[in-house]
């Protein structure tokens, strides 16, 4: 099934999300079509395309699994780096290269728990 990676629609849902919260963090969960974790973990080997850190990210990372490509970004202004993210023109050339690769329609990821060690972020407060 080719739903496409609308990058748009997971914009929104991010913004919306941050409405609700103010989180550091915000993970993206992408399925994956059957038979394209290597393509995947090839895209993925060329690493993001933008500068994590020029954006204001403090972390991101990306876990591959058979099924799912999960991405994880943290900032202090939680999702509403998605902004500058958006801003990359290099994004949406990849964009349109994963929705060959997605099963479905991105979706986000709640944070309900979060345990910094001492000295490790700043928030150790789990989200209400």
């Amino acid at each position: 099934m080719d739903a496409g990676f609308d990058v748009t629609q997971l914009a929104h849902e991010v913004a919306a999300l941050e409405a609700r919260r103010h989180g550091r963090a915000f993970v993206v969960v992408v399925p994956l079509q059957e038979g394209k974790h290597e393509l995947v973990r090839e895209f993925l080997a060329e690493g993001p395309p933008f500068d994590p850190g020029g954006i204001g990210l403090e972390r991101h990372e990306v876990f591959l699994t058979e099924r799912e490509a999960v991405f994880l970004f943290e900032s202090p202004k939680g999702a509403r780096v998605l902004e500058r993210l958006l801003a990359e023109p290099e994004l949406w050339d990849v964009a349109s290269a994963w929705q060959h690769s997605a099963a479905e329609m991105p979706r986000l990821a709640e944070e309900v728990f979060r345990w910094p060690a001492a000295g490790h972020g700043t928030d150790a407060d789990p989200p209400k």
